[in-house]
Order: C-alpha cells, then structure tokens, then sequence
C-alpha cells in the first residue's frame, strides 16, 4: 500500500487530475469501485496520510502540499496547516484535468446533443465504442510512463463504459426499452467525441419471400455503370441501377421501410417448372427493425411476380 500511496502523492505533487483519470490511473488494482470513486478515495487517502504525518510531527512536503491547495482546491488542508501554525498560502489556480481537460464532466451535454440521431434507430441490445483519441491517449501515455503504471485502464475503455451508462438512462427515459448486450448486439453505437459526432452500425435485417414469376421479367438488378456496385451519387449509393427488376423493385420498398442503407439479394428456385422463387433480400444498416412485412406484401404491385409469403429474421 505504501508504494500506491507514493505514487498517488508523487502524481498529485505533479500533476492535476480529475478524480476520473487519476482513478484510473490505478484502475487495475481494486474493483466494486467508478475511476471517478477510486480517484475520490485516493486523495481521501493522501489526506488522510499527510494528517497523520502531521500528528506525529513529521515534515510532509511543501509541493505536495500546494498542490493540493492550489491546483486540487483542497481548502480543509489549507486550514488544518494554519491550524498547526504551518503557513502555506498558495494562490488556488482554476485548472483543468492535464488528461481529459474536463472532458468527463461533458458527457452528459454530448449524448443528449447526439440523442436525437441515436433515437432514429431501432434496437434493444446495443454496445457503445468510442473513436480512437489520440491526443487524450497520447497524454495519459506519457503519465503512465513516468510513473510506471502498467495497471491502469485507458481512458478510451472509460469512456464506453461511462457513455454506455448514461445512454442507458437516457434511452430508458426516451421510453426504449433497451440493454447493454455485447454478445450479440443490434446496435453499435460509436461516438466521436471529438467532433461529438456518431455512427451507428446495425445488425442486418434478412427477409425471405415466396414469389411467383409469371412474365419473363428479369430478377436481378444490374450494377451501377459509374460505380460497378459500390455505390456513388448516381445511384443514390445502393450501387445498382434503376430497372424493372423484382431485386431493384423490393431492394427499393424495403430500404424505404427500413431506412437502410443498402441490400444483397438472391434467390433459391422452389419449383422451376411453376417459376416459384424464394428470394432472399438483406437489408443492410436498417434503422427500422420493426416491419410488418404480411401487410407490405399486400401493397406490393410489382408486374410480373406474384408475391405470396414473407417472413423476416431480425
């Protein structure tokens, strides 16, 4: 404990960190605890280290003192050396968290600025990833260096989590009825903090129909000239050209149910000499997951096919 306990001190005498970071710096050495409570707990401990070494007379050093007072804003130690006739009168210093620089404290005013864009998608389980950050990544290396931290979380792991906690809470009170579910999620949802901006990757949606051909209609979509499939402004980014195909028609409807992004298709004869298809249509990056795909088939209009069952697998 001694040697956390000089790390901590020698951090502190150094450095200004919010409770988060200099949490995490010890992040890998306890648990049941937030960075924000073990950053907390740490300085609780340093006091309470420097008070006992008062007690038994003993010098405690001055730089670790004004750190504490000046940069931590620690006002009950300023008062309990001039209690003990110690005089240290350092001017306190508004600073900001030599990390994050506050970033934690924002949190809150980021989600509920990206909430609407989230609220556009349809899910239940989801994870929350952060984009890489590198100047905040690139100052926390440096402490952890000098101090020979190994133990400690990055702060790109805390800020999924405490991101995925406060979503949590506001997707609850936005009445989606949601779960962190890492195993086999939805939806990932990945935030730029930086720019505080997000992404949000859904799982696919897969629909099967059962079709009827009865004219000599063509049943794939060809790809687009300008971009040969992968998708451009010509083709509205689905990569395919417009025709009169039974991919483009459904490709169509159901990227206008789902809101997804683009589709594959294909298709297993059932009885050629009939011409009964099942097609198979995934739709990719959907926001609507929820799709009433019997009622759509009933408006279905499409010339030459006769579209007699659907199902969807989400």
């Amino acid at each position: 404990m001694s040697k956390i306990l000089n790390i901590a001190k020698k951090i502190i005498s150094n450095h200004y960190l919010c409770d988060n970071c200099l949490g995490r710096m010890f992040g890998g050495l306890s648990r049941g605890l937030s960075n924000e409570e073990r950053g907390r707990a740490i300085r609780e401990t340093v006091k309470m280290d420097i008070h006992l070494q008062l007690l038994e007379g003993k010098r405690v050093p001055r730089k670790l003192l004004k750190s504490l007072i000046s940069l931590y804003n620690e006002m009950e130690m300023k008062s309990l050396l001039e209690e003990r006739g110690i005089n240290i009168a350092p001017k306190v210093i508004e600073s900001s968290c030599e990390i994050c620089g506050g970033l934690f404290n924002e949190l809150d005013d980021i989600l509920t600025e990206l909430l609407p864009y989230i609220l556009e998608y349809e899910f239940t389980g989801y994870v929350v990833g952060v984009t890489s950050l590198p100047e905040y990544e690139e100052r926390e290396e440096r402490i952890k260096m000098k101090y020979g931290l190994w133990f400690s979380e990055s702060i790109r792991s805390e800020l999924s989590r405490e991101l995925g906690k406060k979503l949590d809470k506001k997707l609850r009170v936005a009445n989606k009825a949601v779960e962190y579910d890492p195993s086999s999620p939805e939806a990932t949802i990945i935030i730029d903090i930086t720019n505080k901006t997000v992404e949000v990757e859904t799982k696919p949606i897969q629909i099967y129909f059962e079709v009827y051909r009865e004219k000599e209609r063509p049943l794939f979509a060809k790809n687009c000239k300008s971009c040969r499939g992968k998708g451009c402004e010509t083709c509205d980014y689905i990569g395919k050209e417009a025709g009169n195909s039974l991919e483009y028609a459904l490709g169509k409807v159901m990227l206008k149910e789902t809101g997804g992004r683009r589709w594959r298709f294909s298709i297993k004869y059932l009885d050629r000499e009939n011409d009964k298809i099942e097609v198979y249509l995934k739709v990719i990056r959907p926001k609507k997951r929820n799709i009433d795909v019997k009622r759509l088939i009933k408006t279905l209009d499409i010339e030459g096919f006769n579209i007699v069952n659907a199902r969807i697998e989400k």
